[in-house]
C-alpha cells in the first residue's frame, strides 16, 4: 500500500511539470509552423515581383573570364565552320 500511494504522490508532483512542459512544446511547434508560413509566403511574393519585372538582358551580366571564354569558344566555331565550307566532298568509291 505505501509503495502506491508514494507512486501516486510521485505522479502527482511531476504531472504539472509534465503538463507545463508539454504546453511549451506546443506553443513552440506553433511557432514553427507559424515561422514556416510566413518564410513561404516571403518566397512566393519575391516570385511574383521577379515574374512581374520587364525581363532586360543588360541585367544579366555574365563574370569576365565566362565572356572572353564564349568569344574565343565562337571563334573557333566559326573556323571550324569554314573549314567545312572550304572542304570538298569525298567522292564514292568505284
Amino acid at each position: 500500500m505505501k509503495a502506491k500511494r508514494a507512486a501516486l504522490e510521485q505522479k502527482i508532483k511531476f504531472s504539472d511539470a509534465i503538463e507545463e512542459q508539454q504546453r511549451v512544446l506546443n506553443k513552440l511547434k506553433l511557432q514553427q509552423e507559424s515561422s514556416e508560413t510566413i518564410a513561404e509566403e516571403a518566397v512566393r511574393e519575391e516570385a511574383l515581383q521577379i515574374d512581374e519585372r520587364p525581363f532586360d538582358r543588360n541585367e544579366i551580366e555574365l563574370p569576365k573570364e565566362t565572356t572572353e571564354q564564349l568569344k574565343h569558344t565562337h571563334g573557333q566555331s566559326q573556323t571550324v565552320t569554314l573549314l567545312f565550307q572550304n572542304h570538298s566532298r569525298p567522292q564514292a568509291l568505284t
